[in-house]
C-alpha cells in the first residue's frame, strides 16, 4: 500500500468527476462490443492467453537476462578468483560497441530534417511545407508532455542494438489538472459623494476581492511515444510483426487517479474501475516474466521494483485481436483493456474506430531478425561468446602476470630455518649459512605474450563481425590506409556499407512511426494550434493549424537510407564536391545548372557545417509559376484547400469541366451537396475572372484604337489656295 495516497479513501471521497471533458466519440466505449465481449467471455481469455505466453517465454527471458549482465553488470567485478589474488575482472566489451553503434545510428536516424515529406497526388503538392512542419514541431516540442520524442528515440534505438528488438507504442493522451486559484471579483462599496454646481450626487464605486475558485486546466493534448520492454509485449503470429499479428498483448500499470480519469472521460467502464481499485493494487515484483525487469533495478542500486513512496498501480492488459463478434464469420479487428487480477473488463473498441487506417499503434524494428520468430538476434547475443572469451583470456592474462613477479622458492632444511612455509614481503631480512646455496628462486619468464596475441585474434573477430574499429572510436593508427586522408576516407566507406543494412531496417521502423504520427494527427489534432519552429529555409517560422483540413492529403515520408551521412567528415567533404560540381561554369552554360541546383548546393554545404539558420546568407531564387489543371484544381477544391483564381489560369477549361459533371448524372452522383457547391463556387469565380479579363480586353482595345486615330490625324498635311506668286 502506498503511503502517499489511499486509493479506497480516494473513491469514497470523490468529489467533482471530469463531466465537462468528455473523451471524443470515437474514444468512447462501445457499448455493444462491450456487451459481446463479456457474451464470449473474451476478457477471460485475454488473461489466459497473456499467462501462456509469459509461460513460453521462460527461456527466451533467462537468456535475457544473461545478456543484460554482458553490459550491465559492472558493480559485481572483483578478484576474489579460483585462488588467493586471482582475477574475476569483466571487460565491458559489449557496452562499447553498442555505445559506438547507438552514436552512429542515432546520428544517422536523427538528421535535420529527420524526413522528408513527399506528396502521393497533384492535389497535395501545396500542403508538403505545412506538413513537414507541423510533424517537425511534434517531434522535437509537441509531443511527450511537451518535451519532443528525442529521448524515446534516444532509448529506442539502445533497446534495437542490444536487445535485438525495440518496441514503442504511439498513442493520443490528454492530462488534466485540478488546482485552487484566485481571482478578483468585483464588489459594490459605498457610493461617493460628489458635489456640483450646488447638488450632490452619488457615485457608484466597486471594489475587488480575492476570490478561491476551483478550475480543471488541460496541461496536455498530444501524441505520446512510450517506449516499451520486450518482457510487457507479446507478439502472437505474423512472423513478429504487430500489424500482421493475430494479436499483440501489452501490459502496462496504471494508477488509480489514471483509471478514475478514463472512467470519468467515459473511455472506461467506471463500474468495472471501481471493482478494480477495490480489489487493492497489484505488485510487480512476484509478477510473471519481471525476472529482466527486476535485474535492471538491482543493477542499478534497487533491490525491488515496488517502492511505498510511490503511487499505487493496477496491471492493465490491452489485447488487440481479430475476432468474430457479430456472428458473420468475419473477424473484426478490436481491442480489449482487461485487469489481469480481477478478469474486470474496462474498455472494447474498434481498432479502425481510433484508427482510420488500421494501424495498431506499435512500432517494432529488428536488428538481424531470426526467421518466423517474435524477436530478433541483438548485437550483444552476437557478441555474448567473445565477450567472455574476452573476459577469460584477460583474467588469465593477469594472473599469469600475478605468478610470474611474485617470488616464490625453495631452501636447504639443514641450513638453520625451521623447515616451514615462509610467507616473503619486503623489506624482511632471512639469517640463512650461504644464501647463494641454500635458497633457489626459479624464474617463471614473462607468460603474458600468450594472452595479448589471444585478445588481438578475438579483437579482430568482434572487428569483423560489427564493422566497429579504431577508426569509428575517432583512433587512428599511423600505418596502413589511415595515414592519409584518402585512405581514411575509403576504409570508412567500406565500413558504413556494412552498416547501410542494418541501419535500413531501422529506417523501416522510423518510417512506420512517422507514418502513424501523421496518421493520428490527421484525426485528432486540436484546432487552432499555433506554434513556432525552425523552418525549411533555417529561418524562425510562424504556423497555425485551423483545423485537420490544413494538413488533409496522402503523402509519403522518406527517411535517408545511408549511413555515410551520420559521419561529419564524409558529410562535409561530399557536399563541398557538390558544390564545386555545380559552380563548374561549362555545366553552367550548358543549362545542366540552373540557380534552383546552387542554391540547394549552398544550403548543403552550410548545414554540413553545422549553420541552421541558412536564409541569412543565401535567398531562395524565385521559381517559375505552376499552371493547374482543371482536374489539379478541382482536387484541390474538394479536399478545402483554397485556390486563388489567377489572371493566367485556364477559366475556359475549369467552366467546361464543371458544365461536364453537371451534365453527367454518374459524375454527379459521386460528389456530395456540399462538394458540388464548392465546385460550383470556383466555377463562379472563374466565370467572373473571365468577365473580367474580357472587359480590360475591351478597355485596352478601345484605347488603342483612340491612340490609332489620333496618330493618323497628325499625320494628315493641310490643303489651301496657292498665291499668284507661286503660279507665275
Amino acid at each position: 500500500m502506498s503511503d502517499i495516497q489511499d486509493d479506497q479513501k480516494l473513491i469514497d471521497s470523490r468529489k467533482n468527476a471530469l463531466k465537462e471533458v468528455d473523451a471524443p466519440l470515437r474514444d468512447q466505449i462501445v457499448k455493444k462490443l462491450y456487451d459481446k465481449v463479456l457474451e464470449l467471455g473474451l476478457n477471460h481469455k485475454t488473461v489466459t492467453v497473456w499467462d501462456r505466453s509469459i509461460s513460453n517465454r521462460s527461456l527466451w527471458n533467462e537468456r535475457q537476462r544473461a545478456w543484460l549482465q554482458t553490459w550491465d553488470d559492472h558493480l559485481v567485478s572483483d578478484t576474489s578468483g579460483s585462488f588467493s589474488g586471482s582475477s574475476q575482472l569483466h571487460l565491458p566489451i559489449a557496452f562499447i560497441v553498442c555505445k559506438t553503434m547507438h552514436a552512429r545510428f542515432l546520428q544517422a536516424l536523427w538528421q535535420d530534417p529527420p524526413f522528408t515529406v513527399r506528396a502521393k497526388n497533384e492535389a497535395s503538392v501545396d500542403n508538403v511545407e505545412l506538413v513537414s512542419d507541423v510533424i517537425n514541431y511534434y517531434l522535437t516540442k509537441g509531443s511527450n508532455y511537451n518535451k519532443g520524442v528525442g529521448p524515446v528515440l534516444d532509448q529506442w534505438v539502445w533497446d534495437w542494438i542490444t536487445q535485438g528488438s525495440s518496441l514503442m507504442k504511439l498513442r493520443w493522451d490528454v492530462k488534466y489538472s485540478r488546482y485552487l486559484d484566485v481571482e478578483f471579483e468585483a464588489q459594490p462599496k459605498e457610493p461617493k459623494i460628489v458635489t456640483q454646481n450646488g447638488e450632490e450626487f452619488l457615485v457608484p464605486q466597486v471594489k475587488y476581492v480575492e476570490k478561491e475558485v476551483n478550475r480543471v486546466k488541460n496541461v496536455f493534448n498530444g501524441p505520446v511515444f512510450d517506449p516499451l520492454n520486450l518482457e510487457d509485449v507479446v507478439i502472437n503470429g505474423g512472423k513478429g510483426d504487430p500489424d500482421a499479428a493475430d494479436s499483440v498483448l501489452h501490459r502496462e500499470y496504471i494508477t488509480a487517479s489514471e483509471l478514475l480519469t478514463l472512467a470519468d472521460r467515459k473511455v472506461f467502464n467506471k463500474e468495472a474501475v471501481m471493482k478494480v481499485i477495490q480489489g487493492g493494487p497489484d505488485r510487480q515484483d512476484g509478477a510473471a516474466g519481471n525476472e529482466t525487469k527486476l535485474d535492471r533495478a538491482r543493477n542499478s542500486g534497487k533491490p525491488n521494483l515496488d517502492n511505498d513512496q510511490d503511487l499505487d498501480r493496477y496491471e492493465i492488459i490491452e489485447h488487440h485481436v481479430k475476432a468474430d463478434v457479430d456472428g458473420s464469420g468475419i473477424n473484426s479487428d478490436i481491442i480489449l483493456w482487461v485487469h489481469r487480477k480481477s478478469k474486470e473488463l474496462l474498455r472494447a473498441t474498434y481498432l479502425y474506430r481510433v484508427s482510420p487506417k488500421g494501424f495498431r499503434p506499435f512500432i517494432k524494428a529488428d536488428f538481424q531478425p531470426r526467421k518466423d520468430q517474435e524477436y530478433a538476434v541483438g548485437m550483444v547475443e552476437l557478441l555474448y561468446p567473445l565477450a567472455k572469451e574476452m573476459d577469460a583470456i584477460h583474467n588469465m592474462r593477469i594472473d599469469f602476470g600475478l605468478i610470474s613477479t611474485m617470488p616464490f622458492g625453495f631452501y636447504r632444511a639443514s641450513s638453520g630455518i625451521d623447515p616451514e612455509t615462509i610467507q616473503l614481503e619486503p623489506g624482511a631480512l632471512i639469517p640463512v649459512d650461504n644464501p647463494q646455496t641454500d635458497v633457489f628462486f626459479p624464474n617463471l619468464g614473462n607468460r603474458t605474450v600468450f594472452g595479448f596475441q589471444e585478445e588481438a585474434a578475438i579483437q579482430q573477430m568482434i572487428e569483423r563481425l560489427t564493422s566497429v574499429s579504431d577508426l569509428n572510436l575517432g583512433v587512428l593508427g599511423g600505418q596502413g590506409a589511415t595515414r592519409t586522408a584518402t585512405g581514411a576516407r575509403a576504409l570508412v566507406n567500406e565500413m558504413t556499407s556494412n552498416l547501410d543494412v542494418y541501419l535500413r531496417r531501422l529506417n523501416q521502423g522510423w518510417e512506420s512511426a512517422l507514418s502513424k504520427l501523421f496518421d493520428m494527427l490527421q484525426l485528432r489534432i486540436p484546432e487552432g494550434l499555433a506554434f513556432r519552429l525552425t523552418g525549411n529555409k533555417g529561418a524562425e517560422v510562424f504556423r497555425k493549424i485551423n483545423s485537420s483540413r490544413d494538413i488533409s492529403g496522402e503523402f509519403d515520408l522518406e527517411v535517408s537510407p545511408n549511413s555515410a551521412t551520420s559521419n561529419q567528415a564524409i558529410r562535409e567533404s561530399k557536399s563541398a564536391e557538390i558544390l564545386q560540381l555545380v559552380s563548374n561554369p561549362l555545366a553552367i552554360q550548358l543549362g545542366i545548372v540552373g540557380p534552383a541546383q546552387y542554391y540547394n548546393a549552398m544550403v548543403e554545404y552550410l548545414k554540413s557545417r553545422g549553420t541552421r539558420d541558412y536564409s541569412k546568407f543565401v535567398l531562395q531564387p524565385q521559381g517559375p509559376l505552376r499552371i493547374l489543371s482543371p482536374e489539379e484544381e478541382a482536387n484541390r477544391v474538394l479536399r478545402n484547400m483554397p485556390v486563388q483564381v489567377t489572371p493566367e489560369m485556364d477559366h475556359d477549361g475549369f467552366i467546361a469541366y464543371f458544365q461536364e459533371i453537371l451534365g453527367n448524372d454518374e459524375l454527379l452522383g459521386q460528389f456530395t451537396e456540399e462538394q458540388t457547391v464548392l465546385l460550383a463556387r470556383q466555377a463562379q469565380e472563374h466565370e467572373q475572372m473571365k468577365q473580367a479579363l474580357q472587359f480590360m480586353q475591351a478597355q485596352q482595345a478601345n484605347s488603342a484604337q483612340m491612340q490609332r486615330n489620333a496618330s493618323m490625324g497628325t499625320q494628315q498635311s493641310p490643303v489651301g489656295p496657292t498665291n499668284g506668286n507661286e503660279q507665275a
